[in-house]
């Protein structure tokens, strides 16, 4: 199988990596920063970081460049460009760890509509969302009660009776800005509208997390109007793979990142006169977390390559990118840190926020151990 980016794509990389490297996708990360450099001198914990100013923005923006559109079909007013499309823009928005719910959308929601959604659910909501007219997100966690503890975060309890839909889902990312919403409960998949529901009916409430950049809630319905898409076991695994590729891409994007970060950082910082970047063990650091950076994106392409047209192969090339991704990639980002000595471990500078996002990046949807046991599991049969 040949993974390697057509003309077409690496024409639309370039488009993407031009758009994310604005200096409008970068303002986010610079407010978060100074929110909470605000709040440590007030005394108080940084405040949650929300961006509703420019995020209609940049939305309207990114659909006009086709990311929203890239991975819907063309019967669905898409640009049909397939998966490995969407792996490229969650790649590329990753490096400025992008405000708006982009990731939710086109991983906890597009994509278990794309997999498993009726052609009617389709037509009604890939059309909205391919011209940016819908932000969306998912909780597609496995949070049943056996699966965490409840001294910690709370289990999906949902109730669907008659179209209606009660109960609460936790660790929902984006809730505040999302306007639809799949949610999970074990082997279940309910499609909601969330635009016209009042209070009491669909209410979130805000978890703390590690991450300062996405939110996290929990979702409280009660008697919801919704949708339940049956599916298959078959396709709740090709979905949770497909989420587990893009949580890779976002590793992967916000990885290379920081490495360039690092890159410039040690040609200036000097020490004895000296550069930083010309000391060998400085050398050797950089070559690893290079080397690091590139395995992970390889194993991720070729994983999102297969998704498109090597169905057989898929399911192990994503266990493999997303287990390599959560090993590898947090501790590229905490070596980063590393090498850049005193300044890496400031608030005022921003790789504090790639870490928090790299170490939750790297425990959802499955750690490296669970990655790196089904995939044995599943080569030795």
């Amino acid at each position: 199988m040949d993974f390697l980016l057509s003309d077409d794509l690496i024409a639309f990389r370039d488009s993407l990596q031009k758009f994310f490297s604005s200096d409008a996708c970068a303002a986010p990360l610079k407010e978060a920063i100074e929110r909470g450099q605000t709040a440590i001198v007030d005394g108080a914990s940084p405040p949650e970081i929300a961006y509703t100013a420019t995020r209609a923005k940049l939305w309207k923006e990114l659909a006009e460049l086709g990311a929203l559109a890239a991975g819907v079909p063309e019967e669905y007013e898409g640009l049909g460009l397939g998966f490995i499309a969407v792996e490229l823009v969650v790649e590329e928005a990753s490096r400025c760890l992008f405000a708006p719910p982009l990731f939710e959308t086109l991983a906890l929601f597009a994509t278990p509509l794309l997999i498993a959604g009726t052609d009617a659910q389709k037509k009604n909501v890939l059309p909205q969302l391919a011209v940016g007219e819908l932000r969306a997100s998912g909780g597609l966690q496995d949070l049943s009660p056996e699966s965490v503890q409840k001294t910690l975060i709370q289990g999906n309890e949902l109730r669907f009776k008659k179209d209606k839909l009660s109960g609460s889902v936790s660790f929902v990312p984006a809730a505040e800005s999302a306007e639809a919403f799949v949610l999970r409960e074990g082997s279940a998949l309910y499609l909601i509208d969330a635009r016209e529901a009042p209070k009491e009916v669909l209410r979130s409430r805000a978890l703390e997390t590690f991450d300062m950049l996405r939110s996290y809630s929990v979702l409280s319905l009660s008697e919801m109007a919704a949708e339940k898409i049956s599916l298959t076991p078959e396709q709740l695994a090709e979905i949770m793979r497909r989420v587990e590729v893009l949580c890779a891409a976002e590793l992967v994007g916000l990885s290379s990142r920081v490495l360039e970060l690092t890159i410039e950082y040690v040609k200036t910082r000097k020490q004895f006169g000296t550069p930083v970047g010309s000391f060998q063990a400085v050398q050797h650091k950089l070559a690893d977390m290079h080397l690091a950076c590139e395995q992970a994106r390889s194993l991720t392409r070729f994983a999102a390559s297969a998704a498109d047209s090597d169905p057989e192969q898929f399911p192990t090339a994503a266990m493999a990118a997303k287990a390599y991704a959560s090993d590898a990639l947090p501790k590229l980002v905490e070596d980063a840190v590393q090498v850049h000595g005193g300044i890496g471990f400031t608030y005022e500078y921003e790789l504090h926020l790639y870490l928090r996002r790299a170490r939750m990046l790297a425990t959802q949807y499955s750690t490296a151990s669970e990655g790196y046991v089904q995939l044995a599991e599943a080569l030795i049969g």
